[in-house]
């Protein structure tokens, strides 16, 4: 599963995520990397095991550019782990990777709530910092996200192209003296 960028990465406190980019150099990356193992495995594995690839970090940049302040909400806190509004996306990405179709829809709020209430602990929740549910519209407007990329083969607009991203790497390599 293609993992997505941390909301930490949104700061600009030349943190740790600088090394890799902004958001969308971030996403990248982790994008072109998933890609490389996935396209090995495939060759190395027999027809019956193939990989599935879960776009899900693609589905975050997605929303970071369509709507930000649901992007923000994606995360606890702490900026890294996933809150109820991102795990439902995560959750919509899988879906319809493993099962090639639309993920059901809950069509009001109660039935989204519903989904969690036979979840696991929510990791952070437990640790106070507790987090809504997505409401019955964000749910829509994620499960469309999820349908655009995962299905459709939707790309987020800042996206880099992989020559790009080559060549970044490149440049950071002759940077550092290799």
């Amino acid at each position: 599963m293609l993992t997505r960028c941390d909301a930490a990465a949104d700061d600009d406190d030349d943190g740790v995520y600088s090394i890799l980019g902004d958001i969308s150099e971030f996403t990248s990356r982790i994008w072109y990397g998933y890609q490389s193992y996935y396209e090995l495995l495939s060759e190395m594995l027999p027809t019956s095991q193939q990989p599935v690839l879960v776009p899900a970090g693609l589905a975050f940049l997605m929303v970071y550019e369509e709507n930000y302040d649901l992007w923000v909400q994606l995360f606890y806190d702490d900026g890294f782990h996933p809150s109820p509004h991102g795990t439902y996306l995560i959750g919509c990405c899988l879906y319809a990777a493993l099962f090639g179709r639309k993920p059901p829809s809950p069509t009001t709020d109660d039935s989204v709530a519903a989904l969690f209430a036979s979840a696991r602990l929510l990791h952070m929740a437990s640790m106070g910092d507790d987090k809504p549910f997505p409401t019955a519209e964000e749910a829509a407007y994620l499960k469309r996200i999820a349908e655009r990329v995962v299905l459709k083969g939707h790309r987020p607009a800042t996206l880099l192209s992989l020559e790009t991203v080559a060549q970044m790497e490149a440049d950071e390599a002759n940077d550092d003296g290799y």
